[in-house]
């Protein structure tokens, strides 16, 4: 049995691979990619990290191209060669858990260079945007700091704490508050370990051998979030939209921005998606139209600002992704899911669109921002 999955791996290994668009930044970079079997993806979810883990696959990153359902790992290199040093750059740098230190290339850390790469693809896409509205969009000139591998929780005026956290990533603001939306704040990313929860103390099968680490035994499912692209772009899109929203809190707005863009930038509605790394049951689809609204979508974030966004895109095309970057001006850490429609009527109106279109999108908001009684899900 196993000389026969090893012929059927030679012959998925044998076919030709080709690289998305991904290798097309603004610098001199050139890439390859590697090609792994569709057949032991969908067997053997560890498959993948096992290869990316191989040094030849260094400097990795993952993608999916354009049709295909599977992750493929993908290397780059910059001006042609492997990078050496700190792993930095005019806009980061990537520290490996709560170190002063960069990390460095030698150091062959695929989630340190999986987040590098990502992180210019935001860039890029970004500088694309910036030019496409006629305004500059900030982007960090000052490095700020990115940290994989951590496994400890975040906490005002401490920063790092002794309490776990993981299955995550997150955005957070300076620890002094009264150095937020001035030069001097120091903002980083985290992204946290993967690890999974164990059940309660009174469930039997956290005891069992054989079952306390499986489904039966544990809750949370690990999530590595650094080897997944849509959340280290959503994290991203948290720093360039933090001016008019905010950071400190998870709003509709605030989360509801950073799903559509970070989904846009991987190039489909959804959130998570990279089934090799166990992004479910994380994994969130934008492609269904929105619901009419409920209470509770004005005071949490769910589903239905990138869903209404990813919708607009549907009806619009692209040029949606500008509309909804210059509405941010009439938005601010205070606005509520309500502010919304006015926002992006208002940006509409200013010759961005035609007057038919602006009437249907008011017509369409007037619909979905109606507030329906009742809580979503009962």
């Amino acid at each position: 049995m196993k000389f026969g999955f090893a012929i059927l791996s030679l012959v998925f290994l044998a076919q030709p691979s080709l690289a998305d668009d991904g290798c097309q930044f603004s610098h001199d970079w050139t890439c390859e990619t590697q090609n792994i079997p569709d057949f032991w993806d969908g067997l053997n979810g560890v498959t993948l990290q096992k290869e990316l883990a191989k040094p030849e696959h260094f400097p990795a990153y993952l993608y999916k191209p354009a049709g295909s359902s599977h992750t493929k790992i993908g290397r780059f290199f910059i001006d042609r060669r492997y990078p050496v040093g700190p792993i930095r750059c005019e806009h980061f740098e990537i520290h490996d858990a709560k170190s002063d230190d960069a990390l460095k290339w030698e150091s062959l850390d695929t989630s340190a260079s999986n987040v590098y790469w990502h992180l210019h693809r935001a860039i890029d896409y970004f500088n694309r945007l910036s030019a496409e509205t006629g305004e500059a969009i900030y982007q960090e000139k000052r490095p700020i700091v990115i940290r994989v591998h951590m496994d400890t929780d975040w906490a005002m005026w401490i920063k790092f704490t002794n309490s776990e956290r993981y299955n995550t990533s997150q955005t957070f603001p300076d620890v002094e508050p009264e150095k937020w939306g001035t030069p001097e704040e120091q903002r980083e990313i985290w992204f946290f370990i993967p690890k999974r929860h164990l059940m309660p103390k009174w469930v039997i099968a956290r005891y069992i051998p054989g079952l306390k680490n499986t489904i039966f035994g544990t809750t949370g499912f690990p999530l590595d979030s650094a080897h997944v692209p849509s959340i280290i772009y959503h994290e991203w899109v948290h720093l360039m939209t933090r001016q008019y929203l905010g950071i400190d809190k998870d709003t509709p707005l605030n989360e509801g921005y950073s799903d559509y863009f970070g989904s846009v930038i991987w190039g489909r509605p959804a959130m998570g998606d990279t089934e090799e790394f166990s992004s479910f049951p994380y994994d969130r689809d934008f492609a269904k139209s929105p619901d009419q609204i409920y209470a509770d979508d004005v005071k949490t974030p769910g589903d239905f600002v990138p869903r209404f966004f990813w919708s607009l895109r549907k009806q619009f095309g692209p040029r949606v992704d500008a509309l909804l970057w210059k509405s941010l001006k009439l938005l601010s850490p205070k606005s509520t899911l309500l502010d919304l429609p006015r926002a992006i009527l208002a940006t509409a109106g200013d010759r961005s669109f035609a007057p038919d279109e602006v009437a249907a999108m008011e017509k369409q908001m007037r619909r979905l921002f109606t507030i329906r009684k009742g809580r979503r899900g009962d």
